[in-house]
């Protein structure tokens, strides 16, 4: 017996991105460390080995989501009262000055970025693997 389902529009979209993105994504187990600088005052920190969480995409602005591994002691960013998820906003760089300040020579091309006493830019800090390095290209986000 065959049933007919009803789709819509959005309904339809939302699962072929699912689809797609569903080889590029990393997945959980993953691991990445990134270093996150802020330009204007020098400082920066250092997020060592966290692994994909989720990503979630939104009209306003992208999110990563990373994950410390269980276990594992707590650091600057991940306090021993966080519940062990870390949010990086993935932020178009527009002005000049701060594509200039970042090394930025191309067009539409995005960041990490985290607030904590300023803004922070991030950038893996290893080399990165082949699902990282895909995720990274697809989402043109500077590595």
């Amino acid at each position: 017996m065959k049933k007919i389902i009803k789709l819509t529009e959005s309904d339809l979209i939302r699962i072929v991105k699912l689809v797609i993105n569903e080889n590029i994504e990393p997945k959980k187990g993953d691991y990445i460390s990134l270093i996150c600088a802020n330009p204007k005052n020098n400082n920066a920190i250092t997020i060592n080995k966290v692994e994909y969480y989720n990503y979630i995409e939104n009209n306003s602005s992208d999110k990563l989501i990373l994950q410390k591994p269980s276990g594992s002691y707590s650091d600057k960013v991940f306090s021993s009262s966080s519940d062990g998820d870390y949010t990086l906003n993935v932020e178009l760089i527009n002005d000049p000055d701060l594509k200039k300040d970042l090394g930025i020579t191309t067009d539409n091309t995005y960041m990490l970025t985290y607030n904590v006493g300023g803004r922070f830019y991030c950038t893996p800090k290893t080399t990165l693997s082949p699902t990282w390095e895909t995720f990274f290209q697809e989402k043109n986000i500077k590595n």
